[in-house]
């Protein structure tokens, strides 16, 4: 699963530490043993670094952060959405739009349009509905990110706007977050 690089034992005690994440760390036993002092922990932590996290990890942890959210804001209300396109043939998903509101906003997480199926209209009907689901959640908001050899003109031509730019090392950035207000 991957390797632990630090762990914690009872009563805030650092039973080890070890940082292989970053050249210049400036973790210490000290400061991470002061850190969890601080921070009252009482049961046995284990770090553990991975590229193969499982999901029943994220859903553990985005569990941990709703109940933060909720005692501090309230429920959230996050509602998620999909159109799926599948194979005619085997049903295998082959795209689609996956999105999920929230506060009033709606995010499009992941619009794919199968090669080959490109430039024929799916993706504005795709975008379409997913405004129309938008405006019946009550949303004031979508937004979404695309980069720079993805599909920033195709946002555009639908009336998304940039409000938002990350640089980084051309071809593949910038990275443009790209809104649209509902009206």
């Amino acid at each position: 699963m991957g390797r632990p690089i630090v762990a914690a034992g009872p009563r805030n005690t650092l039973t080890s530490l070890r940082c292989e994440c970053w050249n210049d760390c400036p973790a210490s036993a000290e400061s991470f043993a002061g850190y969890l002092r601080r921070g009252g922990v009482s049961e046995e932590l284990v770090f553990v670094e991975t590229d193969t996290p499982p999901a029943e990890a994220y859903d553990a942890a985005q569990a941990v952060l709703r109940r933060f959210t909720t005692a501090a804001v309230g429920a959230p209300d996050n509602r998620a959405y999909a159109i799926l396109i599948s194979h005619g043939e085997t049903g295998a998903t082959i795209g689609g739009l996956w999105a999920q509101s929230r506060w009033g906003g709606f995010h499009i997480e992941m619009l794919v349009v199968p090669d080959g199926f490109r430039g024929q209209g799916i993706g504005t009907r795709l975008m379409h509905a997913a405004e129309a689901e938008a405006r019946r959640r009550g949303c004031h908001t979508i937004w979404l990110d695309t980069y720079s050899f993805q599909a920033r003109p195709f946002y555009e031509a639908l009336g998304f706007e940039v409000f938002g730019e990350l640089d980084g090392a051309a071809p593949i950035y910038p990275r443009f977050f790209m809104r649209k207000i509902l009206t």
